[in-house]
């Protein structure tokens, strides 16, 4: 059991029913997660979100100056990112680190550092190597973060908004219940693939078992 802000309960579980004028309404008692075996939708795939777009040279993700590969060094590039002209996003690439100790994952020598910016991706890259000397892959990207924190301010009006994020050119946002009106609406007002807009109540119409 748990409980969250006065709200308790047990597990997952699968509600069916219809929702209509802000109101849902079982048409069959709930099911625990692990019972139910009706249809289910696809989950989206995040397994690449973090990782590096740059190729590998062909030594590896090595450091091209050691003394500047330490957590000082992560705290001043992560600072110096956000300050450029043109910041879009910044995240560690943790894959090249072979280690299973959670305490060893965030060694500075054996992450890359990922940057995108709006402009000059080479003056962006220098700058960085000012303060940094491990692994980087600086890569251009579409919007700003900026441009897309105004947007998500935007947005905190839409009927039934859970929550919302930014990043990679893109802003997500969750509602209790989009029938495809929330979307063709985000898409005319910011361009098609700007807002993506995800349903926490998915309608069992078009789902395969």
């Amino acid at each position: 059991m748990q409980s969250t802000s006065g709200t308790t309960w047990t597990g997952d579980y699968v509600l069916t029913g219809t929702y209509a004028q802000n109101t849902f309404t079982l048409t069959k008692p709930p099911v625990s997660a692990d019972e139910y075996d009706g249809p289910r939708p696809t989950p989206p795939d995040d397994s690449e979100r973090f990782l590096t777009p740059c190729p590998e040279s062909a030594g590896g993700w090595l450091p091209v100056d050691p003394a500047k590969v330490t957590e000082r060094s992560l705290d001043r590039v992560a600072r110096e990112a956000q300050r450029l002209d043109g910041f879009a996003d910044l995240w560690w690439d943790q894959s090249i680190n072979d280690t299973d100790d959670e305490m060893a994952m965030n060694d500075p020598e054996k992450l890359v550092v990922n940057v995108r910016v709006v402009g000059d991706t080479d003056v962006a890259e220098r700058a960085l190597r000012e303060v940094w000397g491990g692994a980087l892959c600086v890569t251009e990207a579409r919007r700003t973060e900026s441009e897309l924190r105004t947007i998500q301010t935007e947005l905190t009006e839409i009927p039934g908004m859970l929550s919302s994020d930014a990043g990679r050119d893109v802003v997500n946002v969750q509602v209790v219940h989009d029938d495809g009106s929330i979307q063709r609406r985000m898409d005319e007002e910011y361009g098609a693939g700007v807002v993506r807009v995800d349903s926490a109540l998915t309608s069992l119409r078009g789902l395969s078992d």
